[in-house]
């Protein structure tokens, strides 16, 4: 929507935008069954998992998220999974014509947890990957047999019709991977691949100094996904990574095609 207002002596017409609700990114748990190196979440979060809002909380929060507009409502934590009432909370959203998707390290996924996924409205769930093999993998998520788990959920969530969208953080130790995960990606049946640079909070923040990406190194890495948006093969997307949009203007896709998330794409496609 847009509106004009006309300012100063010489009336300067100044446009404003008043945009739609188009995403909502719910941490619904602060618990997490692995211990990443990389994670925002604080090493006590288990202790505070009993400030997790409540089953008749979530309901509340979701009517007030619909009093403002439909968005997409992505349910994330820690690990989302670890709540018994998650089925519950995402079918409640999506009996209030929101749009659902969960984001999960899926290694607690199996067929029925897949199934109860679908029954319960979820669209799409973006899956954690950070390496394209179980060594680099289950080090970054200082888990042992997480890259194994990850792997079976996908495939459960797949023959769910469950959509799948694979993540990645990109540290030193990650970026150069990505290629080979972007890979995985497509073997695995994914539709979407989205990056995501680190962010120097929680642990994160012990492992800064040593793994944080230099402009110089994110610059290369941004090009390299670029011209692996290219291919269009997957919906590219990076996060908390605003210079790949430079990029991309500089070099001449249109972003609408491959980035952003809309809501009757999530409808057919999702996102």
């Amino acid at each position: 929507m847009f509106e004009t207002q006309l300012i100063g002596a010489d009336n300067v017409a100044i446009r404003r935008i008043t945009p739609h609700l188009r995403l909502v990114f719910w941490e619904m748990t602060v618990g997490c069954n692995l211990n990443c190196i990389h994670c925002r979440r604080l090493e006590t979060a288990h202790e505070l998992m009993r400030e997790d809002l409540s089953t008749s909380e979530a309901y509340r929060l979701i009517d007030g998220i619909t009093e403002v507009g439909k968005p997409v409502l992505v349910l994330s934590g820690g690990e989302p999974l670890l709540r018994s009432d998650v089925f519950e909370i995402a079918r409640y959203a999506t009996e209030r014509q929101l749009i659902v998707c969960l984001a999960t390290n899926a290694t607690l996924i199996d067929a029925r947890t897949a199934r109860m996924l679908q029954d319960a409205g979820i669209k799409r769930c973006a899956v954690s990957l950070d390496g394209a093999d179980a060594d680099t993998h289950d080090t970054f998520r200082a888990q042992p047999g997480s890259f194994d788990r990850a792997l079976t959920g996908i495939r459960y969530l797949r023959e769910a019709g469950v959509e799948v969208q694979i993540n990645m953080t990109l540290t030193r130790y990650t970026a150069p991977h990505m290629q080979s995960v972007y890979e995985l990606a497509r073997n695995v049946g994914a539709i979407a691949f989205h990056v995501f640079l680190l962010v120097p909070v929680g642990c994160g923040a012990e492992i800064a100094d040593e793994q944080m990406l230099t402009a110089q190194e994110c610059e290369a890495l941004l090009n390299e996904l670029y011209e692996l948006a290219q291919r269009g093969e997957l919906q590219v997307k990076a996060t908390c990574a605003p210079q790949f949009y430079r990029i991309i203007n500089q070099r001449g896709i249109k972003t609408h095609r491959h980035h952003h998330i809309k809501s009757d794409e999530v409808e057919g496609r999702t996102s």
